[in-house]
């Protein structure tokens, strides 16, 4: 692993994320080469016209999920935010086109972007007829936007929920003593050093990086609760409190409204067999 990597992986870790932390910890680990897993998101396939009104299109929301395709989803894979808001608008615009099936196979990722696609999977839903299919896993930020649909469908084996947020503080100062290494700051600004992975975490700064973490929960669970049209007391209490549930445990707390398969919930929205994508099972 280069220097490069090794510093994209340094900033990873101070990143808020809204994943699995075994996903996280295990794309940290052993990333994929950049680009050598390419785009999890925008993999649109459309069905022929059935007995229904209208075309289903799909897109795909498959790996972590972060902001931009130009740097960490080239470093880890997966799916970016800008990619499927784009995505989202194009089949916005196509008037041949009633509903709309997420596919999403995802551990989550990063909190930055995901308020404003989740706004993007909701006013979709004005024209749109929004449905959210957890081929598997739709986890943290995965089911983040998997609720700003109008219906959720899991696979049976399928895991949701993981609602949650969390950063995360190295420290480094006994392995860099051991080595003899004494980093010294010279900074301007009383806070500008700290959480560094040098020293231990202050108290000072833990609450700080908690207040951060607790204000983006609670965007989190304010975006779930309006999409599912509950309390946000009803999300933190109810939808697994961080825990995914699976696709039985889901539906019976209201996570989720239907347990099915992928090809029949195809079958299902057109009355027809749909036009299978490569990248659907």
């Amino acid at each position: 692993m280069d220097n490069e990597q090794l510093a994209m992986i340094n900033a990873a870790q101070n990143e808020l994320w809204a994943i699995l932390p075994n996903h996280l910890a295990a794309m940290l680990t052993n990333p994929p080469s950049p680009m050598g897993e390419g785009r999890g998101e925008g993999l649109l396939a459309v069905t022929k016209p059935g007995p229904k009104s209208g075309r289903v299109a799909q897109i795909s929301i498959v790996g972590s999920i972060t902001r931009r395709g130009s740097m960490w989803a080239d470093f880890f894979g997966g799916a970016s935010v800008e990619g499927t808001i784009a995505a989202l608008r194009n089949v916005a615009a196509d008037d041949s086109v009633s509903t709309v099936l997420l596919n999403i196979d995802s551990p989550g990722g990063t909190v930055d972007g995901l308020p404003e696609l989740a706004a993007e999977v909701r006013k979709l839903r004005e024209s749109k007829h929004v449905v959210a299919m957890a081929n598997s896993l739709a986890a943290s930020a995965a089911y983040w936007l998997a609720s700003q649909a109008d219906e959720i469908v899991a696979s049976p084996e399928a895991l949701i929920g993981s609602i949650g947020v969390f950063t995360a503080h190295q420290d480094w100062s006994a392995m860099l003593e051991h080595m003899g290494i004494k980093t010294t700051y010279i900074h301007a600004g009383k806070y500008k050093v700290e959480a560094n992975p040098d020293e231990p975490l202050s108290t000072e700064a833990r609450d700080h990086l908690q207040s951060i973490v607790d204000e983006a929960y609670g965007l989190f669970v304010a975006d779930v609760a309006k999409g599912r049209g509950v309390t946000a007391a009803q999300v933190r209490s109810d939808y697994g409190q961080g825990r995914v549930l699976t696709a039985k445990d889901a539906k019976a707390v209201g996570m989720i409204d239907r347990v099915a398969g992928y090809h029949d919930t195809i079958a299902r929205l057109t009355g027809v067999r749909a036009e299978s994508d490569p990248s659907s099972p």
